[in-house]
């Protein structure tokens, strides 16, 4: 199992008296001083569990006349005094447990609590900048500046960006959070993600000071730097034999409570290890990475939504093209888990007329367990899981249910077995139903799962699996297309023959010790499996030459190779952001961005980009001015000449405007445009109401327009509550001196508008 990083040992119990004048005496526990520490300290949390503090307390204090030198407990009894409204004697075990373990910051944190509660402001912002001090706690943070010295905490968590080594490599894993927080067990995308990151919490302590970990919050330009140690412990966990969902929450939720704002500056380097288009969409943070002057690299695992729609989801389709633009504007170089994939990636960028991106396979492992990951042999009695299949004969297909693994292919075939005489061993699909199998499930409904030789099992932990891949009598994977193709790989690395397609980047896999098939001819799938079930001594052949030849790639090995890649591939200078093109008279609906429904759009024209910074994410409604941002930036390029004059369309829906509030435009060339939403009745705020403005802007000499958009107060107006929000609702511009574009865009936009009145 994974270690956690490295710890200073454990600090000793101070021996002088003054350093124990102020303890809260243990009392005099009915749990008797004899008692078992560890049934002490379960009796204790059992108590706080269910929130019996009086039962905690003595529980804890029992344990601590036997271990008092342990901090930990110290802290848990310092919780359970101050939910009984014991606050000086909380406050003395926090400050034992401080003396213990001085670089603990999460004890400062809870003496800064326990400070807020009893009214003590400076002793409470002193306790949480000392948290800040010894480690980048969010939540000291958001303490500080809810007790307004929000410019303290901005300086303290300054100090702690600044000792990232600038070579630092931060480490997204958004979707694996995203990922885990809906699944107990990983699979594809998520394992791989779990092993890079497992090869990282291995590396000796210098070297992981050049990594961190962090993830998207939405569509936030904030990145969220996470605490090593809790990556660490929910990596252990994730990949363990059993895995909690209780536990699994905790972990996940006490990462993201205990994450801080990353600091990304010049030199450094964002690699995004998985499905970069979970989450929302990535142009505020990567664009706040960008402006920081950090490069950022991604691995790509495949292209298949937009390269063979038919085999997904077609909202799958139109997220993951959109997304995979939008993250092209970004990225400055690509890894990709396969040499297919790869030359896929580079025939991609060259059919949509986009400039070629330093592209390079890193191959993924054979094994799918992760460094220091010890799998146990099969128990005597199989888990209940899986305790059907023991001693029995079958052949395992383990892959996702869906029509690009081709698993009608294999209903087919096992039926053809049956009607040529032979009787096929149980047929075992590991993996959950997915897209485009309504008609296969349909007919193993209707056949009985073939009279009961097709059994499907899902959610199994990695024991479990890897049971079934060693009693199995061989294994089979006729799957369309893959970037890599991982069931080959634990297939041969459990030493058991497989039978897969000849496509894509499976032969990388399995090379010369798999039998392969063609996906799209029966007759090829029909000779090898007879092949097996009929000549024993062939399928014992194939086996020894496994045995004898194979040399699985691990994920040390994968992990050295992934960073030397970043690291040859990261530009000294990241390529600029480019910027899109909003030709004369096109309308960009925020809108779109977000409708399932509707083309994604081209590739070379990103429009997510037009909203350059201080939105929030769109909706059906548009794009939503971010409160927590100054202003509101559109930015746009124009097939008009530079600085031609420009006529700027704009509908805006304004929201909870009062009176006094007053919404600016600002281009960067050209004349700035004010209004006043909010209907002039003194005490009454506006209604939501639509805007539509017209602004005399013009291009830059690059040929890019830019205007912002803030909510101010009118002179003179009694300072209102700038509650006022903002939606843009569309956007189109064309040159003054273009009529024929005037007047076409001018109809369209008043038809539209008609049209909407109409209908609203």
């Amino acid at each position: 199992m994974l270690a956690p990083p490295d710890q200073d040992s454990r600090p000793t119990m101070p021996d002088d008296a003054a350093a124990r004048q102020d303890l809260p005496t243990p009392a005099e526990p009915v749990l008797a001083e004899a008692g078992d520490p560890g049934a002490l300290r379960d009796t204790g949390d059992a108590a706080r569990d269910r929130r019996d503090w009086g039962a905690a307390e003595e529980a804890y204090r029992a344990y601590l006349n036997i271990e008092a030198g342990d901090a930990a407990l110290w802290v848990q009894l310092g919780h359970a005094l101050k939910e009984q409204g014991k606050l000086a004697e909380a406050e003395a075990a926090y400050s034992q447990a401080a003396r213990l373990a001085p670089g603990e910051a999460d004890t400062q944190l809870q003496l800064g609590h326990l400070h807020k509660l009893a009214g003590r402001r400076p002793q409470a912002l002193a306790a949480y900048a000392e948290a800040l001090r010894l480690a980048p706690l969010r939540a000291a943070h958001d303490e500080m500046v809810a007790l307004d010295d929000a410019a303290m905490a901005a300086l303290l968590l300054q100090a702690w960006s600044a000792r990232k080594p600038a070579d630092c490599s931060y480490l997204e894993i958004t979707d694996l959070f995203v990922y885990l927080h809906d699944h107990r067990t990983v699979s594809g995308i998520q394992r791989v993600q779990l092993g890079l990151v497992a090869h990282v919490l291995a590396l000796p302590v210098a070297a992981r000071e050049r990594t961190a970990f962090i993830i998207r919050q939405g569509e936030r330009p904030e990145l969220l730097l996470l605490e090593e140690a809790r990556v660490a412990a929910l990596v252990q966990h994730a990949s363990g034999a059993e895995v909690e969902r209780a536990t699994l929450d905790r972990l996940l939720e006490a990462a993201k409570r205990g994450a801080t704002t990353a600091q990304l500056r010049a030199g450094q380097c964002l690699l995004v290890l998985g499905a970069f288009w979970v989450g929302g969409s990535v142009a505020p943070a990567y664009a706040a990475a960008k402006a920081a002057g950090a490069s950022i690299g991604c691995y790509i695992y495949d292209l298949i939504p937009a390269t063979h729609p038919e085999f997904c989801d077609a909202g799958l389709v139109v997220d993951f093209t959109r997304a995979l633009a939008e993250g092209l504007a970004f990225f400055d170089f690509l890894l990709a888990i396969s040499e297919y994939t790869a030359a896929e990636m580079r025939r991609w960028l060259a059919a949509q007329g986009l400039p070629p991106i330093p592209v390079e396979a890193v191959p993924l492992a054979h094994d799918f367990r992760l460094p220091g990951q010890v799998v146990a042999p099969a128990p005597a009695r199989w888990p209940s899981a899986i305790a059907a299949l023991q001693g029995r004969d079958y052949v395992l297909c383990v892959c996702t249910i869906e029509a690009r693994k081709n698993h009608a292919y294999l209903f087919q075939l096992w039926r053809q077995l049956m009607q040529q005489g032979i009787e096929p061993p149980e047929l075992v699909l590991v993996g959950r139903f997915g897209w485009r199998v309504a008609d296969l499930y349909a007919q193993l409904k209707a056949t009985g799962f073939l009279g009961g030789r097709i059994r499907v099992l899902h959610d199994l932990a990695d024991a479990e699996l890897a049971t079934l891949y060693r009693h199995c009598r061989f294994t089979i994977f006729p799957s369309f297309v893959e970037g890599w193709g991982l069931p080959v790989g634990e297939s041969l690395t459990h030493g058991k023959a497989c039978i897969a397609s000849n496509t894509s980047s499976l032969p990388e896999v399995g090379g010369d010790l798999v039998d392969y098939i063609d996906p799209l001819n029966l007759h090829t799938g029909l000779a090898a499996v007879r092949r097996y079930l009929e000549d024993p001594a062939a399928l014992a052949e194939r086996e020894a030459e496994i045995r004898t030849h194979f040399q699985p790639r691990g994920w040390a090995e994968v992990g050295e190779a992934f960073f030397a890649a970043a690291r040859r591939l990261q530009p000294t200078t990241p390529r600029p952001v480019p910027v899109p093109l909003l030709p004369q008279g096109a309308v960009f609906r925020p809108a779109t961005l977000v409708a399932r429904d509707v083309a994604p759009g081209d590739a070379n024209q990103p429009l997510r980009l037009v909203l350059a910074s201080g939105w929030s994410a769109p909706d059906i409604a548009g794009a939503g001015s971010d409160s927590a941002a100054g202003a509101a930036v559109l930015r746009f390029g124009t097939n008009a000449a530079p600085g031609a004059p420009l006529l700027v369309f704009l509908r805006l829906m304004v929201r909870d405007a009062a009176p006094g509030v007053v919404l600016r435009v600002v281009p960067t060339l050209g004349a700035a445009c004010q209004v006043e939403p909010a209907r002039p009745r003194p005490g009454l705020a506006g209604p939501s109401r639509s805007l539509d403005l017209r602004v005399t802007a013009a291009a830059d000499s690059a040929g890019v327009v830019e205007l912002s958009l803030e909510v101010l107060t009118a002179p003179g107006a009694r300072k209102a509550r700038l509650s006022a929000r903002f939606y843009l609702q569309r956007l189109a511009h064309v040159a003054t001196d273009n009529l024929l574009a005037r007047q076409e865009l001018t109809e369209a936009l008043l038809l539209e508008s008609e049209d909407q009145r109409r209908a609203g």
